[in-house]
């Protein structure tokens, strides 16, 4: 859950998940957000680049249907689509407090993100799974028109091996969000 703009770092998020679907095929991306017309990107043409199906029989990435961002989706619906979620995951390059940690809690599903901002508080103490975000000088970059500041870039990589571990590790997973 996240909107469709540049901090966010959805487009990360989808070739991380291109990587996660090279190691198993049982796995597909929930993106709850407008792909087209808002502060991001078109997030269905790189899906698309990357060979990523997001309609017909089996779509890989799936947006929602009669989503704006104005709007929303009901408590409800959003209720059953943390209910049917396996992971939260998120790659933005810094969080207030981010909506989406708070959602996957309440619901229990596994929160994965990145070791910056407030991902590190909130996920810290095992309620969460972490990965390394700006871990070295040259993993950082400053946007136009973000204020000048310094955002760490998430490490892909580690990003897949987490998501990995957490779907592979079902008791680990489910002891963390117990928590």
């Amino acid at each position: 859950m996240a909107r469709n703009q540049q901090r966010k770092n959805l487009p990360q998020l989808i070739i991380a998940f291109k990587k996660l679907l090279e190691r198993r095929n049982d796995v597909l991306l929930y993106l709850h957000c407008e792909p087209m017309q808002d502060q991001g990107g078109d997030l269905l043409n790189l899906c698309e680049s990357l060979g990523l199906a997001t309609s017909g029989p089996e779509p890989k990435v799936v947006f929602p249907t009669g989503f704006n961002v104005g709007v929303g989706y009901s408590i409800e619906d959003l209720n059953k689509i943390h209910n049917c979620s396996t992971l939260c995951v998120n790659t933005s390059f810094g969080e207030g407090w981010n909506c989406s940690v708070s959602e996957g809690f309440a619901t229990k599903t596994p929160v994965i993100g990145p070791k910056n901002t407030s991902f590190i508080e909130l996920l810290d103490d095992d309620r969460g799974f972490l990965y390394d975000s700006g871990e070295s000088w040259d993993k950082y970059i400053v946007f136009p028109n973000d204020n000048n500041v310094w955002r760490p870039l998430p490490n892909l990589i580690q990003l897949v091996d987490t998501m990995s571990y957490v779907l592979d590790n079902k008791n680990e997973a489910n002891r963390r969000v117990e928590r």
